[in-house]
């Protein structure tokens, strides 16, 4: 989607220069988003819903997810929070 927001966003601000700043853009790129996710089937809704709700499972870290990086542990804590504030945003 970025590529799209980013050609429509230029767009706009050749036609409203005004808007060039941060907050408007910010708007105008969730605007475009809701607009791209109501296009979309049910069958891609569903589809990310679910792989969304996989991504974010509690019980989904182990020790086998640090890939051999040393220090994984606290790569696990860390990921867990990103995990959970995302979560939490997305509900």
């Amino acid at each position: 989607m970025k590529p799209v927001i980013d050609q429509r966003w230029k767009d706009h601000v050749l036609e409203n220069p005004a808007d060039k700043g941060k907050k408007p853009r910010l708007k105008f790129r969730n605007d475009i988003v809701k607009e791209l996710w109501d296009a979309e089937s049910a069958a891609v809704r569903a589809e990310v819903e679910a792989r969304r709700e996989e991504g974010f499972s509690d019980d989904e870290m182990t020790d086998e997810d640090d890939d051999g990086v040393e220090g994984g542990e606290d790569l696990d804590v860390e990921e867990g929070r990103r995990r959970a504030k995302a979560c939490a945003y997305q509900r």
